[in-house]
């Protein structure tokens, strides 16, 4: 088969060790106020409060009558835990969704019969699958709770496993009984596309029209649920990594804070300087980063104008001189310069990378924006952030995204549709937004105050979470096979991050044993 490129940001997000409950309480709150006017939607109809935007699903739709919810005041500009939100046609779906829709796939929507209409709304039940820590599931759950208060009769059952939403998705598929949503990454997602696990929205995206307004969304978060042109899934959150760094220390060591267009040597030398030894050994590293998947150090690959396969993703590149540059830069971080610890360092403290920073161990971290408020749990941490170093071709840094497709198996795709718009619409795009653990897919959101200021540092926030990935963001490789590939590489290559093979042996190794994978994902 014709191997098709997608945009591939990575897929799990999961926290890194140092999350308590309190974190998440903390967050929950946030959502939970900024989910309120969403919540009380039913109820202010019910108490005849006047109804300013109608909503029909499929479910619910008749000839004569429509489910309504109130246009309760809502501010990107300035919001509060009180302040009620609108549920807008772009949150909650227009009424035009009721219609029929042929979604080019085994799942199709089709209107009521008229004994449902004569006999008033049909109960419908929708299934959201996550795999999301358990600490973090209470904010989807208030969210869940939202919907289910706005859009009676439909309701929504949250499902979340912390092992993981691929397996458990991969198993419901399986047995028949796939949800009707589900809360996922895109790495991987044209091999789930390819096995027609989920219907393309095109359909759906044409009737909202302008409600949906599609402009709002960054352009990169779209394109990163695109196969062969369709788009499978809407986007929720869109980030990137940035550099992270402590403020004091690096104050202390008599340094500025990384300036616009910094390079690998300012980065090489400013961790040079705030790397601290003694007679015991280092006791503050100057500087560290994720070593275990691509993703994270497939920046510098780009940065130094490298790349892992050729433009059709027939073929590995990962013995071209700039790859081979790029991970030779960070391996000497580790071992030539020891300016960042080592796999063996970060065992040995038995500390996570995280941990390490808000400890004041660590004075700089590559890392987005899912560990902000881990950061800002730090009683005597000061942090902000900056954009990646740049390499002798760019800065880019690759983009993480998230967001929500309908399954095949949905047998209610409409209202399932009319779910992704509200998970994914302004006023709840706006509520994530206050938890500020990662970038609102949608511009507004992102740009407000919610999520560049009330949650926190860093004050650099709308520089590194804004327009950095606007500007320099990249999303990852993915196509028919990546999940077997990218995982055979990361194996091929741990040598290399344990010191016991150059970058250069590595990656020789590696080359032939991805390209006999990508040659037999060709022939499929």
């Amino acid at each position: 088969m014709t191997r098709q490129p997608l945009t591939r940001p990575n897929g799990n997000l999961q926290r890194q060790g140092f999350l308590t409950p309190l974190t998440y309480v903390l967050s929950r709150r946030a959502i939970l106020g900024g989910l309120a006017g969403l919540a009380g939607a039913a109820a202010l109809t019910a108490c005849g409060g006047s109804a300013a935007v109608a909503v029909t699903t499929s479910a619910a739709a008749s000839a004569t009558t429509s489910a309504s919810v109130a246009n309760a005041t809502s501010s990107a500009s300035s919001p509060s835990a009180g302040t009620s939100s609108s549920v807008s046609a772009s949150a909650t779906g227009a009424a035009s969704t009721s219609a029929a829709v042929t979604t080019g796939s085994s799942a199709t929507a089709t209107q009521p019969s008229a004994s449902q209409a004569a006999s008033g709304a049909q109960p419908v039940t929708l299934t959201w699958l996550a795999g999301r820590s358990a600490q973090e599931a209470p904010i989807w759950q208030a969210m869940a709770d939202a919907f289910n208060k706005a859009n009676s009769p439909v309701k929504v059952n949250f499902v979340n496993d912390p092992a993981g939403w691929q397996p458990k998705l991969t198993a419901l598929m399986a047995a028949g009984t796939g949800p009707d949503i589900v809360r996922l990454e895109s790495n991987g997602f044209t091999d789930l596309v390819r096995k027609d696990f989920f219907i393309p929205l095109d359909p759906y995206v044409a009737t909202a029209g302008a409600a949906l307004d599609l402009p709002d969304f960054f352009p990169q978060a779209l394109t990163a649920f695109k196969v062969q042109g369709k788009q499978y899934a809407m986007p929720m959150v869109l980030s990137c990594l940035v550099m992270n760094y402590n403020t004091r220390l690096v104050q202390e060591a008599g340094l500025a804070a990384p300036a616009a267009g910094w390079t690998w040597n300012d980065y090489l030398q400013w961790s040079q300087h705030l790397t601290k030894t003694s007679g015991s050994g280092t006791d503050q590293w100057g500087t560290t980063f994720e070593t275990s998947s691509i993703l994270r150090s497939i920046a510098f690959i780009w940065q130094n104008g490298g790349g892992l396969f050729n433009q059709t993703f027939s073929q590995a590149t990962f013995t071209a001189a700039p790859t081979v540059g790029a991970y030779t830069f960070l391996t000497d971080l580790l071992y030539k310069y020891h300016v960042a610890p080592t796999p063996k360092d970060l065992a040995d403290a038995k500390q996570s990378m995280a941990q390490l920073f808000v400890n004041e161990k660590i004075a700089s971290y590559i890392v987005g924006p899912w560990d902000r408020d881990i950061f800002n749990q730090g009683k005597n941490l000061t942090w902000d952030a900056a954009p990646l170093p740049k390499g002798a071709a760019s800065d880019t840094t690759p983009l993480f995204v998230g967001g929500y497709p309908i399954t095949t198996q949905s047998k209610q795709p409409a209202d399932a549709w009319t779910l992704v718009q509200f998970l994914t619409g302004k006023d709840s795009s706006l509520a994530w937004a206050k938890v500020g653990t990662s970038s609102p897919a949608r511009q507004s959101a992102a740009s407000s105050p919610a999520f560049l200021t009330q949650a926190g540092p860093p004050k650099n926030s709308k520089t590194v979470y804004v327009d950095y990935p606007a500007q320099a963001g990249r999303p990852s490789p993915d196509f028919a096979g990546y999940s077997d590939v990218s995982s055979a590489l990361e194996k091929a290559i741990a040598p290399m991050w344990q010191g016991t093979a150059t970058p250069q042996e590595a990656l020789t190794k590696a080359e032939p044993v991805v390209n006999a994978l990508l040659q037999k994902d060709s022939g499929q």
